[in-house]
């Protein structure tokens, strides 16, 4: 059911840290459970503690709002054992010491952290995003009414799960709050993307749900439906991921950096820059990863002076600008911006390499705007 949506065939195909961060944030959970669970056994406790610890620090790495799980497992530590056990000490100091390392040698996260604030009219906002995207992470391609129906009933189904495992509330509950809580609240929205860590949670309490019916089974209209509303709601699903591959096609698999003119730009790069080079780049991710050189993106002010200023801070070097198609498949509106700006400052970029998807450019000299 995650596998096959399109939300996540489109996201596999970005070199982006949801998905690392999905794999690293339910291993610490499992782990965390399984710590937990082994009572008997004091040597597979420990270890298994310190792995749990290792696990929350790639969390964590990986991206800022890791942080979330460290609560997620003291309080549940806390809520079933009426207190911090030693197990909870070991995956604490083996996070904090790795944390601690790497805020201290690699960079720290101060100013994501400083982002964080209630606002009202953030809060509201962000509610009606997510809920418009969990609304389109059902999309059949045909019907937004059918679209908004079907979320409303597997999310009330999903809720009832909740409900039912709140009673024994554990580290998964209060990951899924805190998490919810940390996206709410944050100014910078994001879409589905951020909704990725907790999706698969959601299905699991939406079929948590089924497996609980028998709570209702002196209602015989509720007895033995569990199997039933199982096979109903995934093959609702499978129609609905029908209905959209139908209406939009299967997902095509691009070239992307294994294209040829991707090649020559990344081979031309490597072979006739410094290590210490900084390249401007609307994928900066994707261009230190192919050619290990300094990348970095850019934002678009109304002022050429500006962004002017901001490439002399990071002593840019080279720019290299999509052509044709390239344009709009990798953000279209800010390589836009790009060669409107180079068009502007023509006397300031020497061109150096092009092909039919892409322009390098020497950045000549950087103005001096004191």
């Amino acid at each position: 059911m995650i596998g096959f949506n399109f939300y996540f065939w489109d996201y596999k195909d970005n070199i982006l840290s949801d998905f690392p961060f999905l794999l690293f944030s339910y291993a610490c959970l499992y782990l965390a459970e399984k710590t937990f669970g082994a009572k008997d056994n004091l040597k597979l406790s420990v270890v298994l503690a310190f792995v749990t610890g290792l696990f929350l620090y790639l969390s964590y790495g990986t991206r800022s709002v890791g942080i979330v799980l460290l609560p997620s497992i003291l309080f549940a530590d806390v809520i079933n054992c009426k207190k911090l056990s030693f197990k909870s000490l070991i995956i604490l100091s083996v996070f904090l010491l790795l944390a601690s390392l790497q805020n201290l040698y690699i960079h720290s996260d101060g100013s994501y952290f400083d982002q964080l604030y209630i606002n009202h009219s953030v809060f509201i906002g962000n509610i009606k995003g997510y809920i418009c995207c969990m609304i389109d992470f059902w999309n059949n391609g045909f019907s937004t009414t059918i679209n908004k129906i079907v979320f409303t009933v597997f999310s009330l189904f999903a809720l009832l799960g909740f409900l039912f495992r709140i009673k024994k509330m554990g580290s998964y509950e209060i990951y899924l709050l805190l998490y919810s809580a940390i996206i709410l609240v944050y100014p910078v929205y994001q879409g589905t993307r951020y909704l990725i860590p907790i999706i698969p949670l959601y299905l699991f309490y939406l079929f948590y749900f089924f497996t609980k019916l028998t709570y209702f089974s002196r209602i015989k209209l509720f007895a033995n439906t569990s199997s039933l509303l199982v096979y109903i709601v995934i093959g609702l699903v499978g129609i609905t991921y029908g209905l959209y591959y139908y209406k939009n096609g299967l997902p095509v698999f691009k070239q992307g950096i294994y294209k040829n003119e991707s090649q020559e730009l990344f081979k031309f790069i490597k072979s006739n820059t410094n290590d210490s080079d900084v390249i401007v780049f609307s994928r900066p991710r994707v261009m230190a990863l192919m050619t290990s050189r300094s990348a970095t993106a850019y934002h678009q002010p109304e002022q050429d002076e500006d962004l002017w200023r901001f490439f002399r801070e990071i002593n840019a070097s080279y720019a290299v600008e999509p052509r044709g198609d390239v344009v709009e498949e990798i953000d279209g509106n800010k390589n836009k911006y790009l060669s409107s700006f180079i068009s502007r400052n023509s006397s300031e970029f020497i061109t150096l390499f092009h092909n039919s998807d892409f322009n390098i450019y020497k950045i000549n000299k950087l103005p001096n705007l004191e």
